[in-house]
């Protein structure tokens, strides 16, 4: 083999060994984690307090329907780093308020209580 082929053949293992470290580096230093959430979404006043969970029920059937990119979006959070479209809702539960409007009367608020989780993207700068 001549001097010259020889250093070719050292220069291209030498660069394509370089190319793999550095891919192989990109890849190491991205990864995702979860992050969780709660929020608290008014379902509206009612006049009784079967209207009212009701409402509540309807409220977290409408969420279970929303795919992650809309689900964000009703449930107004923001991330940066969010993996697109990866919101999952873990738990839902309606609780319904009785209270005094100004008149005196009794109304009933409906609560939902809304517990989800996200991926985010996470790189190590290093």
């Amino acid at each position: 083999m001549t001097t010259t082929r020889r250093h070719r053949m050292k220069k291209t293992i030498f660069i394509l060994a370089a190319t793999l470290t550095a891919s192989t580096g990109a890849f190491a230093a991205t990864h995702s984690h979860l992050n969780v959430g709660e929020k608290v979404v008014n379902s509206g006043v009612y006049q009784s307090r079967q209207q009212a969970y009701q409402a509540g029920l309807d409220k977290i059937h409408d969420l279970q329907q929303l795919p992650g990119r809309k689900l964000k979006s009703e449930l107004t959070v923001y991330n940066p780093g969010m993996v697109y479209n990866s919101m999952r809702l873990r738990d839902m539960e309606v609780t319904v308020e009785p209270f005094k409007n100004e008149q005196g009367k009794t109304q009933y608020r409906s609560l939902v209580d809304v517990n989800y989780h996200y991926k985010v993207h996470e790189t190590k700068n290093g």
